[in-house]
């Protein structure tokens, strides 16, 4: 298999954006937000009663958040000997990237821009680096309704297998806030389709 120079870069960048989110992320004192420790406690305590699917807190089934987050924490644990700050916010920061790199790809291909471009302007702002270190829900919710939209956009432009990614991914981020998430999306998704019915409407007139 060849791999380009260009193709050598484009994978440093992006591992060099994954060092950087993950760096000392395991220090208590790091960035991080007050209801963090409830997130760490019910994941903590779902791998110690064997519970994959149903929040725990307290030793009783929890509700109050939906399980998608605290599924990938697991999962974590599962690889790494068991619950720890580091690999509850490192799952969180591959999550972050890994997505990211989605987004980016699938805007660059619908405006014609530089991935590499795109993928760095999104990693570089504030918020997505304070939010992809802490345990938190914001980057799940953010992200899966985010390439929701963006696939639900790709199918408006006839790529219909794009429709099957992005009911998958707006299935998933209900997972992590419920119904915020499809308000969220489907809000992003109504917006588009009332601009393009009215730049559809003008171009008929004209």
């Amino acid at each position: 298999m060849n791999i380009k120079k260009q193709d050598i870069f484009l994978y440093t960048i992006i591992f060099l954006v994954f060092a950087l989110y993950a760096w000392d992320i395991g220090n208590v004192d790091a960035i991080r937000q007050g209801t963090e420790g409830f997130y760490l406690q019910v994941s903590k305590e779902m791998y110690e009663m064997g519970s994959f699917l149903v929040p725990k807190y307290n030793g009783e089934d929890h509700w109050s958040k939906p399980p998608f987050q605290f599924w990938l924490s697991h999962i974590g644990y599962l690889f790494g000997g068991g619950p720890s700050i580091f690999i509850s916010r490192l799952m969180i920061v591959l999550f972050s990237v890994g997505t990211i790199v989605l987004a980016a790809k699938e805007i660059s291909n619908l405006i014609g821009k530089n991935f590499l471009k795109i993928f760095v302007f999104i990693a570089a702002s504030v918020g997505m680096f304070k939010y992809s270190r802490i345990y938190m829900m914001e980057m799940p919710l953010t992200m899966l309704t985010t390439l929701a939209s963006l696939y639900f956009y790709k199918y408006m432009h006839n790529h219909k297998r794009a429709l099957i990614l992005g009911a998958i991914f707006l299935a998933l981020s209900i997972l992590v806030k419920g119904p915020v998430s499809f308000v969220m999306s489907v809000g992003g998704c109504g917006l588009y389709l009332l601009v393009q019915s009215y730049l559809d409407g003008i171009k008929i007139e004209n």
